[in-house]
């Protein structure tokens, strides 16, 4: 059996610039490629339009919404794994709300090690 090396392409929404540059870190580009950063929910949308992606990763609360219909929607409509980090307080309830769409919810803070076993 012959092995094929597969790269996966990311959408990271995200406006906080500390978590961008932490989830970089996560993505080697052996493995994730392109990674590309958009910082609001109306310019991932764009991006979708565009471009299909293996994954979309999506920091919580966002500028424009909060996330949650964005991630419901992004399962719904394209065939990306859909990853949402959200506050501990709020986990229960938006993990509830979404899980059964097929995003992966995990609540920050969270260590390195699990957001890379999310992914």
């Amino acid at each position: 059996m012959v092995f094929q090396i597969r790269t996966y392409s990311v959408l990271i929404v995200s406006a906080a610039e500390k978590f961008n540059q932490s989830i970089r870190t996560l993505l080697p580009v052996n493995d994730f490629y392109p990674v590309e950063i958009v910082g609001n929910v109306q310019e991932a949308r764009r991006k979708l339009l565009e471009k299909e992606y293996d994954l979309v990763i999506i920091n919580t609360p966002l500028p424009d919404e909060f996330g949650t219909k964005f991630a419901i929607d992004v399962c719904a409509d394209h065939n990306a794994g859909v990853l949402l980090l959200v506050k501990s307080e709020v986990y229960e309830s938006v993990n509830d709300k979404v899980m059964e769409h097929g995003v992966a919810v995990v609540a920050k803070p969270a260590p390195a090690q699990m957001v890379a076993q999310s992914i």
